[in-house]
């Protein structure tokens, strides 16, 4: 049926249909002699309507369509009616590139250079991605549109290509031309530092910029649960390099960070900040500790581990069906989240595990 509900193509019509058991379904299935919409197969639609101009079928045109599907049990019981709506589509997504107010392809961010598209289609978007150098980057859906951001740290080439489907499994793409790349770059530079910090020397870092206004290159860093920012100072850049760069932490300043280079003019103004991803700061080890009672001796009990008379700890454990014993902790750390500790050990065997 079209969209007025008018009835425009007939499909099949089955008499003395048998009824199918589970036991055939499941058969059927497993042997792939049907679809898993059986026992419909024979009403289904291959998206054609006849045209009497041609005198061919054809596939119908692009719109809301209908399957009714009516059945009775006999010639003394009314017919009863199914209706499924369907859409046929066969046009692919149109993608519109969305420019900033002056006319670029793209915005500059803290974070990256983000893109901003306008999809349209009359079924619905089911995937948006962009492709760079093949590497994959997903668009997120916002009131306005699409948007897709390529990270200052992500080496591109001068193209992006952008795919959009529709839940009909139609495809379209569009090509950005003449994109340009991060022109900084760093030589060395350490996402996690294990050691502690010499407050005097600090820890180094190097790189190389192409932006000629670049005079002064420093260090943010955003502690990701306080919130707090910390500043390195300003190292000189030149000739576009700098080589003997540093920065410092004090020891009360261990955490996880968002970390960004700051490049500066030569009156020290921001103009260019670029998303260097996670940084962490940690060099104290984790503590582990069992769950224990305390066991006081007094004068004329003895330490069963060492024969003195003396307090000690007495763990407790979890004896397992399987003869081995649990003990069950904590391991705590001054950066990352507290988690529980299970230690299993056989008692008859050589059996460990840590969970």
């Amino acid at each position: 049926m079209d969209q007025d509900k008018n009835n425009v193509r007939k499909l099949s019509v089955q008499e003395n249909v048998r009824r199918q058991t589970l036991r055939d379904y499941t058969s059927r299935l497993q042997s792939n002699q049907m679809f898993k919409v059986y026992p419909f197969i024979e009403g289904m639609w291959d998206g054609k309507l006849y045209n009497p101009t041609s005198g061919k079928f054809e596939i119908a045109k692009d719109g809301q369509y209908y399957i009714e599907v009516a059945a009775k049990l006999n010639k003394n019981f009314d017919y009863q009616k199914l209706l499924f709506p369907i859409k046929v589509d066969t046009q692919a997504p149109q993608i519109e590139l969305i420019k900033t107010d002056s006319g670029e392809d793209y915005e500059i961010t803290n974070d990256g250079r983000l893109f901003k598209f306008n999809l349209i289609d009359e079924v619905g978007i089911s995937s948006f991605y962009g492709k760079i150098n093949n590497k994959k980057f997903l668009a997120e859906k916002t009131d306005k549109g699409y948007e897709i951001l390529i990270p200052f740290n992500v080496e591109i080439s001068e193209t992006l290509t952008v795919f959009a489907n529709d839940y009909a499994l139609n495809e379209s793409s569009k090509t950005i031309k003449n994109i340009k790349g991060n022109s900084l770059t760093f030589t060395k530079w350490e996402k996690v530092v294990d050691k502690k910090i010499n407050a005097f020397m600090g820890k180094d870092y190097s790189g190389i910029t192409t932006n000629p206004d670049t005079s002064y290159i420093s260090i943010k860093f955003i502690n990701k649960k306080t919130k707090e920012e910390i500043d390195s100072k300003d190292t000189l850049v030149r000739n576009g390099r700098f080589a003997f760069a540093s920065y410092s932490l004090d020891a009360n300043q261990q955490g996880k960070y968002f970390a960004y280079a700051i490049e500066k003019d030569k009156n020290k103004n921001e103009i260019k900040r670029t998303s260097l991803g996670d940084f962490v700061y940690d060099y104290i080890a984790p503590t582990i500790e069992f769950n224990y009672v305390d066991i006081v001796t007094g004068d004329k009990v003895k330490n069963p581990l060492n024969n003195k008379s003396k307090n000690y700890k007495e763990y407790i454990m979890q004896k397992n069906p399987d003869d081995t014993v649990t003990f069950i902790g904590k391991v705590e750390d001054n950066v990352y989240s507290p988690k529980e500790l299970k230690l299993t050990i056989g008692s008859r065997s050589n059996i460990v595990k840590i969970n």
